[in-house]
């Protein structure tokens, strides 16, 4: 569960709870006790190039590879885990980001985050290890020319007690810095208050796990129960837009279908303080685009995935104000609960659309949709916003079923244009049957099929194209390229 601030009262939507507020402080915790991970706003992935694909970061709840290492979370439900008891690759690294943090009013001597990690003694030869930086983007890229994501500055950590210093904290306790057993162990850095990174209200801090396993002998890392402790300024409306444009092709009789997604950026992270931050009075769209919103779609939703750019469906997502039934007067709003709030930094909306059922919904028909204006309220004075854009180009047609008449089949075609080799190395005719009512696609006699997106009909002769490897320069003195010329179906 995301806990943003701790003031004494809980988050309506059941994800945020705030925590201390003193002095223009506030705190922001992360326990990983929700099962979305990452949390809302938070980011994860691996750092340059990877090629093991048990370099990842995740939540669990109990540990593995060994059992009971650690016994169980420092607090909460949860934990992060790296998996670098299951790796091979070494020197390969993964990241935890934070949300958007914001320093602005920061004490001249800076600011401090804390967190837990468990120190064991399991595959000691192997030290993977954890270091904390801070950036201005929540990507994990280093001082190197030309890139765009900042420069991350790393910290010194502090383990709080037993007292010790490191650059790194590696997983086996008996490294600087030494803990003296295995356990949990808590570990402070400092955030200074110097311009290191380019807006003091957009900054990101950055676990970093490095893997040093070359076999996948056991020993994870886990950390949990983040505490950073920022001095935010008021929120402050930047600009919305449309950000992603849906277009593939969408079923019938199908449910939480995502349309598009919109785009609120805030610059500012005091959501506590009265008359600094925003309540969202709604958000107002529209189906346009759409070819018969009102007879193919319904219950449209919005969703709410914080800083995060990515919807992955109820796993990352909340659903923000209620379920529009149906899709037949042409704008719509919803309407956040009073207690909505935004995060600081970029705030991802999704909408979704389900589509009716076979014999009810249109196949070839597209849905789609604009978005209209944001309406906010901050110290009691409205606002509207209006996206820039409000649209993209593109729609979801909704699927025409091919292959749901008679066995697709194909025709295979020879090696050479003129027919002369009989080695079938390419298709040279599809032919597809659709529902009942739409045309057999037969591109052999160059029949259009529905003109809709994405297949956009159109004479398809296979058989006027030669094979692929016909275009690719071969070189003389090959056993099958004979003065530049190919004769057979290899690649040489």
């Amino acid at each position: 569960m995301q806990k943003f601030y701790s003031f004494t009262v809980c988050f309506a939507l059941a994800f945020l709870c705030s925590i201390s507020n003193s002095s223009g402080q506030l705190v922001i915790n992360e326990s990983f006790n929700g099962t979305t991970f990452p949390p809302l706003g938070w980011g994860t992935g691996y750092s340059g190039t990877s090629s093991d694909l048990e370099n990842y970061c995740e939540r669990v709840t109990v540990s593995s590879n060994p059992v009971g290492t650690p016994p169980g979370t420092h607090s909460g439900a949860g934990m992060a885990r790296y998996r670098c008891g299951y790796m091979t690759q070494a020197g390969e690294k993964a990241y935890i980001s934070s949300r958007a943090l914001d320093f602005t009013n920061m004490p001249v001597g800076g600011t401090t985050a804390t967190f837990w990690m468990y120190r064991d003694a399991v595959n000691t030869g192997f030290l993977d290890s954890v270091t904390v930086y801070l950036n201005d983007s929540n990507l994990i890229v280093y001082d190197t020319p030309g890139n765009t994501n900042g420069a991350a500055l790393r910290l010194a950590i502090q383990q709080v007690a037993p007292f010790g210093f490191g650059n790194t904290v590696p997983r086996w306790w008996n490294t600087n810095p030494i803990s003296g057993a295995a356990g949990w162990f808590q570990y402070q850095v400092t955030i200074p208050n110097i311009p290191v990174v380019t807006v003091a209200s957009q900054r990101f801090l950055i676990f970093v796990f490095t893997n040093r396993h070359t076999a996948a002998s056991g020993g994870n890392i886990y950390i949990d129960d983040i505490s950073i402790n920022t001095y935010p300024k008021a929120q402050a409306y930047v600009s919305t837009k449309m950000s992603f444009q849906g277009t593939a092709s969408v079923p019938q009789n199908s449910l939480n279908n995502l349309i598009y997604g919109v785009e609120v950026v805030i610059d500012g992270g005091d959501d506590v303080t009265a008359n600094n931050y925003y309540t969202v009075d709604s958000l107002n769209f529209s189906y346009i685009g759409s070819t018969n919103a009102c007879g193919d779609a319904q219950n449209a939703k919005l969703w709410w995935t914080g800083g995060t750019d990515v919807f992955n469906g109820v796993a990352n997502a909340i659903q923000v104000g209620a379920t529009i039934p149906t899709l037949c007067a042409t704008n719509y709003s919803f309407f956040p609960v009073n207690t909505f709030r935004l995060n600081n930094g970029k705030n991802y909306f999704w909408v979704t659309y389900d589509i009716k059922p076979v014999g009810t919904s249109t196949p070839g028909n597209c849905v789609d949709g604009e978005y209209n204006m944001i309406r906010l309220t901050k110290g009691g004075i409205p606002m509207t916003g209006t996206p820039v854009p409000g649209t993209l180009a593109g729609c979801r047609p909704i699927d025409v079923a091919y292959c749901g008449g008679a066995t697709p089949s194909y025709g295979v075609g020879t090696s050479w244009l003129g027919g002369s080799y009989t080695n079938n190395d390419y298709v040279a005719q599809v032919i597809l049957n659709g529902e009942v009512g739409y045309p057999v696609i037969n591109n052999a006699l160059n029949c259009c099929g529905p003109n809709i997106a994405p297949w956009w009909g159109g004479p398809a002769p296979f058989s006027a194209h030669p094979p692929d490897y016909g275009k690719i320069p071969c070189r003389t003195g090959k056993n099958y390229c004979v003065n530049g010329k190919w004769y057979d179906f290899l690649y040489h």
